[in-house]
């Protein structure tokens, strides 16, 4: 009995080494972390617009992402836990499932607009730049096409990128088509 309790001690002991931001196997793993890094806004902090977080503090004040699905006339939303804020790396955590069914990206992700990050009532506090997520799909979609997986999951770390801006820095962006 104590050598079977060993071996199973010793089984889940292999199968749970190994790095939790990589992926696992040859296909989309839903259960893989996929970080939205924060970067520092170019212009940063101005006493013009002391409203502007850093990217230490949009991670502590955000509550969920908010998103337009394609024709959608409101925005899904997505709660941001806790446990979903890496205050070292400065970037929340998606997870594979977050973007990943049957082995494809999610449709919705595809054509998503608007990748905002939002405090809890909602008020904009920073945002993911539109171009950026359409340049990353259009890599991601490609290495999809070719299975490889390892190179989409290096596009989603490298490319989704949080920059902190207020409600009305965004309705400029937006309007001037920048964001």
């Amino acid at each position: 009995m104590r050598n079977l309790l060993l071996l199973i001690v010793s089984v889940f002991a292999l199968t749970a080494c190994g790095s939790d931001d990589e992926p696992k196997g040859k296909k989309l793993d839903p259960f893989a972390r996929i970080y939205v890094h924060i970067k520092e806004n170019p212009v940063g902090r101005s006493a013009d617009n002391p409203e502007r977080l850093s990217p230490r503090e949009m991670l502590e004040q955000a509550k969920f992402f908010q998103l337009f699905p394609p024709r959608a006339e409101r925005p899904g939303t997505r709660t941001i836990g806790d446990n979903e804020k890496d205050f070292e790396k400065l970037a929340f955590i998606w997870w594979g499932d977050d973007v990943v069914r049957a082995d494809t990206i999610v449709t919705y992700w595809r054509d998503a607009r608007d990748l905002i990050i939002c405090k809890p009532m909602g008020d904009t506090i920073g945002y993911i730049p539109q171009h950026i997520r359409n340049e990353a799909f259009e890599r991601i979609l490609e290495a999809e096409k070719r299975k490889d997986y390892d190179l989409i999951y290096k596009i989603f770390h490298e490319a989704f990128t949080g920059i902190p801006c207020t409600a009305e820095e965004y309705k400029e962006l937006k309007a001037k088509g920048l964001n």
